[in-house]
C-alpha cells in the first residue's frame, strides 16, 4: 500500500491510497507536468523506471570500478596482478556494462513508448540517446578492442614475464578513451533528470 499526492476537483491537493505497486495497473497519480510527457504516471511507469535506474547503477558502477581495478593493478606493478585485473575488467564489461546498457536502453525506450511518447519527439530524450550512443561507440570501438588485446598479452606475462611496451601504449590509449567515456554518463543523467531541452 502507498499514498500519492494528486490534484483534487476543488483546486487543491489530496492524498489517494493504492494497494498495488506492480506493473500493468493503470492507477494514475499526479505527475509534474513537462512538455512532451504525459501528466499521469502508473505503476508500470514506476516499475520500469526502477529497472532503468538499476541498469544505470550497474552500468556506471562497472565503468567506474574498471578504472579502479586498472589503477590499483598498475600501481601494484606485479605482472600477475595486472594480468588478473585485466581479465576481470574484460569479463565485467561483458557481464555488467553490456547488461546495464541493454537494460537502460530497453527500459528508457519502453517507458516512453508505454506513455505514448517517442524519443524522437522529445528533445531531452534525443540528447540522452545521442550521448548514450557516443559513450557506446567509444566503449565498443576503442576501449573493448584495446581490452581484448591487453587481455591476450596478459596471458603471456601472467606467470611473471615482462610486460611489453605495447601493453603500456595500449594502456594510455585506454585511459584517454575511458576518460571521455566516463564523463558522458553523468552528463546523460543530468539531461534525463533536468530535461533542459
Amino acid at each position: 500500500m502507498y499514498w500519492s499526492l494528486f490534484p483534487n476537483n476543488v483546486g487543491g491537493y489530496g492524498f489517494r491510497r493504492y494497494t498495488s505497486i506492480f506493473p500493468l495497473t493503470d492507477k494514475s497519480v499526479a505527475w509534474a507536468k513537462h512538455p512532451g510527457m504525459p501528466h499521469t504516471m502508473s505503476d508500470s511507469y514506476l516499475f520500469i523506471k526502477t529497472l532503468h535506474i538499476l541498469g544505470i547503477i550497474v552500468f556506471y558502477g562497472n565503468v567506474l570500478i574498471s578504472s579502479w581495478w586498472k589503477f590499483m593493478a598498475v600501481r601494484n606493478g606485479r605482472p600477475e596482478v595486472i594480468a588478473f585485473a585485466q581479465r576481470q575488467i574484460t569479463l565485467s564489461d561483458i557481464w555488467f556494462t553490456s547488461a546495464g546498457s541493454v537494460v537502460i536502453l530497453l527500459t528508457g525506450v519502453g517507458n516512453a513508448h508505454l506513455h505514448g511518447t517517442l524519443p524522437i519527439d522529445t528533445p531531452w530524450m534525443i540528447w540522452g540517446l545521442w550521448l548514450f550512443m557516443a559513450s557506446g561507440i567509444i566503449w565498443g570501438l576503442f576501449m573493448v578492442p584495446i581490452q581484448v588485446k591487453q587481455a591476450r598479452m596478459a596471458k603471456d606475462f601472467e606467470s611473471g614475464g615482462e610486460i611489453p611496451a605495447l601493453y603500456w601504449k595500449l594502456e594510455r590509449q585506454w585511459l584517454m578513451a575511458g576518460a571521455i567515456a566516463k564523463l558522458l554518463p553523468p552528463v546523460i543523467i543530468g539531461v534525463m533528470v533536468f530535461k533542459p531541452v
